[in-house]
């Protein structure tokens, strides 16, 4: 949990509140970020460099 400045508490205490929605929501979150007003951010785990370059598309070059 990332938090910013004081008044903290009222912030913390609705991440509580909302634990089970947001596992729910977001079961990979790698940590949440309550830093922001009146908002909860997800952070999700980066994906392997594999993962990444494995996929279509690629880089297109000639």
């Amino acid at each position: 949990v990332r938090m910013g400045a004081p008044p903290w508490r009222e912030t913390f205490l609705a991440f509580l509140a909302l634990r089970k929605e947001l596992l729910a929501r977001c079961p990979d979150a790698e940590y949440f970020d309550l830093r922001y007003r009146d908002r909860i951010v997800a952070k999700r785990c980066a994906e392997p460099a594999a993962a990444r370059t494995s996929g279509a598309g690629g880089t297109g070059g000639n």
